[in-house]
Parts: structure tokens; sequence; C-alpha cells
């Protein structure tokens, strides 16, 4: 289980021809891949946990709304991620 996260520089040449000669303007991505079905399954495994054990009041530090606020995360972040991955 890997996650790889990297940034590239890409370089493009400018379209309009300039007194100075050929401009290049440089843009950096940021490349990462989706999360593989593990972490995936592990992510979403730990906000069922987490929603069930706020459901029956099970307390975190005092607070339910710890195991609700690590739920969420847990259930979104999945999303997110492959989201902003295939950008």
């Amino acid at each position: 289980m890997t996650i790889h996260i990297s940034v590239e520089k890409h370089f493009y040449a400018s379209r309009r021809p300039s007194s100075e000669g050929s401009q290049e303007k440089g843009g950096e991505v940021l490349a990462i891949d989706q999360l593989g079905t593990t972490v995936t399954f592990i992510f979403y495994a730990v906000a069922i946990v987490a929603f069930a054990l706020g459901a029956l009041g099970v307390a975190l530090h005092e607070k339910v709304s710890n195991l609700v606020a690590l739920g969420l995360f847990a259930a979104f972040f999945v999303p997110f991620w492959n989201s902003m991955a295939a950008l």
C-alpha cells in the first residue's frame, strides 16, 4: 500500500512571438494517484465503525461528536482524494 505524490515541472513555449526570442512559461503540476482498493476499504471501514459507535453513544474523550467528525472525515476523504487525482 503506497501513495505516490510528486510535483513535476512542465515548460510551455509562448505562443506569441516576442522581440526577445522565445519565452518559456513554467508550471507545476501536482501528480497524485487514486487511492487503491485496500486504502479505500480501510477509510470506509473506519467511517462505518465511527458512525456505529457514535450512534450507540460511545464517547471518545467524553465527546460523541468526535466519532461523528471522524466518520465524516473518513467517509468524504476518499471521494475528495480521487476527484483531486482526476484533475
